[in-house]
């Protein structure tokens, strides 16, 4: 009791110090770290992370398992990021990428001192963690969106009676709706800025930012999101005749998502969408036969009628549908997905395929913290496979993009007219053969 062992030597790569403080052993490759464990419990744990207020806002307030089996941890991020040199911010505002450039300017890691929480493994993996912000860190933004006021519970079930169980993402969150929509602004790439830009002009704004404020005005400090595989067919979208008449589109692997907000002014949310409307052919909207507006209604279960505008710059579908549903306002790119999304809200059965009724979502939501104001809900399941078919199609568009068609179509010309013409020139190729030679030169090209 109280003696520190040291075991070295064989293959262990650095010695372990070990010491027994009643029925507990502490093991560990610092004989400092070890004999303070020693010393805090002579000195009845005066100056341990017990007594530190942190801890017991953070790890014994919490409801815990009884059995105790669950794990504490504590992790000082300013001290881990210094010790490792993570100098540069993680997620980086700075990426070129959209989620990660705007997780950045989200999320200030950087100004987080240090988390506390239990991991527990009785329903799955549950990770319940505490951090401490340094202000002084937090951009102006972030401090607008985190001083939000929180949601409770029961806000939340509300709702997820519009989710389907099979969702990939479902985030709710309460905040400035301004704040948020100045940080996607200053997430985008300039590019995409300069064509927003254009876009609100073209709708008879000056500036994004005066379209911001606008938004503002008229819209509650909540929003919600929901994301899951687009996988509905094109059922409502062939005419009697069996032809596709729906909005053109690409085949890129897209998930169909939708966003809902809630409304305080309707009328002008109504004005903006007619602007929309109106002047659509300025923004690129546009329908199947040339000079058509691109703007169409189209209706779904319960009577209602979604507005579609179609555009082929939205990769997937090829549109934007937008409803107007009692006093929330849903935005999305498949009008499958509102469909989907409406219907939900009177599927009142406690089996109905919805989140709120999942046992695993109900115990999250219940184990949460009651004054959060953000709530993520991720279900990598349901989007492994369209994941990884947008991995291959971004991989294959860099593998193209970084090819020099030019010279590796003359490669492989000089190729097949060595292997299949006997290494004649094309010059001295009849008509025929010219063209059987372009044909093979494309098929190895696409292979």
């Amino acid at each position: 009791a109280g003696e520190v062992i040291t075991l070295s030597g064989g293959q262990l790569k650095q010695p372990i110090y070990l010491t027994r403080i009643l029925d507990v052993i502490v093991a560990g490759t610092s004989l400092t770290l070890v004999q303070e464990a020693v010393n805090l419990e002579g000195a009845r744990s005066e100056g341990s992370l017990l007594l530190a207020a942190p801890y017991s806002d953070s790890i014994g307030s919490l409801d815990r398992n009884k059995d105790k089996r669950d794990i504490e941890i504590q992790f000082n991020l300013r001290k881990m990021r210094e010790q490792w040199g993570m100098t540069t911010p993680w997620p980086d505002p700075a990426s070129n990428r959209f989620g990660q450039a705007f997780a950045g300017r989200l999320l200030p890691v950087a100004a987080v001192r240090r988390l506390l929480g239990i991991l527990d493994f009785d329903h799955g993996l549950s990770v319940d963690l505490s951090g401490e912000f340094s202000s002084e860190l937090m951009s102006a933004q972030q401090e607008k969106i985190y001083r939000a006021k929180p949601f409770d519970q029961d806000e939340v079930m509300e709702v997820a009676n519009f989710v389907p169980d099979d969702a990939t993402l479902f985030a709710y969150m309460r905040g400035p709706i301004a704040t948020i929509l100045e940080l996607v602004q200053s997430s985008l790439e300039p590019a995409a800025v300069e064509n927003v830009t254009d876009a609100v002009r073209n709708i008879g704004y000056g500036s994004i930012a005066e379209f911001i404020n606008d938004l503002n005005a008229s819209l509650f400090s909540r929003v919600a999101f929901v994301a899951r595989p687009n996988d509905w067919g094109d059922e409502g979208d062939i005419d009697a005749g069996g032809v596709y008449v729906g909005p053109p589109h690409d085949d890129a692997e897209v998930f169909a998502w939708a966003v809902i907000v809630w409304m305080k002014d309707q009328d002008k949310i109504v004005e903006i969408r007619d602007q929309i409307a109106q002047r659509g052919a300025k923004i690129g909207i546009q329908g199947r036969d040339p000079g058509s507006g691109g703007y169409f209604l189209k209706g779904i279960s319960g009577g209602l009628q979604v507005r579609e505008f179609w555009s082929p710059f939205i990769p997937g579908t090829g549109h934007i549908a937008v409803l107007i549903y009692g006093d929330q306002l849903i935005i999305s790119n498949r009008y499958a997905m509102i469909d989907e999304l409406v219907s939900n809200v009177v599927k009142k059965s406690s089996s109905a395929p919805l989140l709120k009724n999942l046992p695993a979502f109900q115990y999250m939501l219940q184990d949460s913290s009651s004054t959060a104001n953000l709530l993520t809900w991720v279900n990598p399941r349901t989007g492994t496979d369209l994941l990884l078919a947008q991995a291959k199609q971004g991989a294959r568009g860099k593998i193209e993009n970084s090819i020099d068609f030019k010279t590796k179509r003359r490669e492989e010309e000089a190729a097949v007219l060595r292997t299949v013409f006997s290494g004649r020139a094309r010059s001295r190729l009849t008509a025929d053969e010219a063209i059987r030679l372009d044909d093979q030169v494309d098929q190895n090209l696409r292979v």
